[in-house]
């Protein structure tokens, strides 16, 4: 779905990231997690547009996208999910949806899209509030489900369960699993008691290189990535 190799990025005499090579194949879904300065952000953002890399090469379906802008990125089919919501608070959760989808379809097929996708994202409780009024997790769920409507084959979500209630959070993880069976999913994050409940492949960044990547329970149990990360909290 989308192959990275060799790819490194610079900012004057600081290395953020340094020949990274990572692939993602169809209907996967891969954590990216790492220590504060470790490249997990800059890499998030050289995959989006942006950030240009210095050296290296980025793909998507076999088609480079180095060079492109974000909004160019998304419409050859990435959906990006920001940490802060952007959504319309003045709209409400039915209306930011539904403009989401009518860029892709319309008719008897949007009706049922956005039937849909209310049910799926567990919205329809506040479906017809104004989002500026919705409560953190639920203005998540509506950008969430904005990301979704457009049918992208990778959706690329920075740090969703951020600000998040360990239930909003539980019912979050159980989405992103759903999600992964229609499309690629790369979820950048720190909150290791989140990456337990998604479960599935973990890609641990450390000093802009991957030092793990392998199956969430191979990982936390790798004395390397709890020395430079997870310390005690897998204990």
């Amino acid at each position: 779905m989308i192959k990275v190799k060799n790819l490194s990025k610079r900012f004057g005499g600081v290395v953020a990231l340094s020949s990274v090579t990572f692939s993602i194949g169809e209907n996967e879904h891969c954590c990216v997690i790492g220590p504060n300065g470790a490249g997990k952000s800059t890499f998030f953002k050289c995959l989006t547009g942006q950030l240009q890399p210095s050296e290296g090469d980025i793909s998507f379906k076999g088609q480079p996208i180095n060079g492109l802008q974000p909004h160019q990125i998304a419409r050859m089919g990435i959906g990006i999910k920001t940490q802060v919501p952007n959504v319309f608070d003045g709209l409400t959760a039915f209306e930011n949806v539904r403009l989401a989808l009518q860029r892709v379809c319309s008719g008897a097929d949007l009706q049922s899209r956005l039937e849909e996708i209310v049910s799926t994202m567990h919205l329809n409780e506040v479906i017809h509030q104004p989002v500026g009024k919705l409560a953190h997790g639920h203005r998540q769920l509506v950008e969430l489900a904005m990301v979704v409507s457009q049918r992208p084959s990778l959706i690329l979500l920075d740090e969703p369960a951020a600000g998040m209630t360990k239930a909003e959070s539980t019912r979050l993880a159980a989405l992103i699993k759903n999600l992964s069976s229609n499309h690629s999913v790369i979820v950048v994050e720190h909150d290791m008691q989140f990456i337990k409940l998604i479960g599935g492949r973990v890609t641990v960044f450390n000093r802009g290189e991957i030092l793990a990547d392998d199956d969430v329970g191979v990982v936390l149990n790798d004395r390397r990535v709890k020395d430079v990360y997870l310390g005690k909290q897998v204990a």
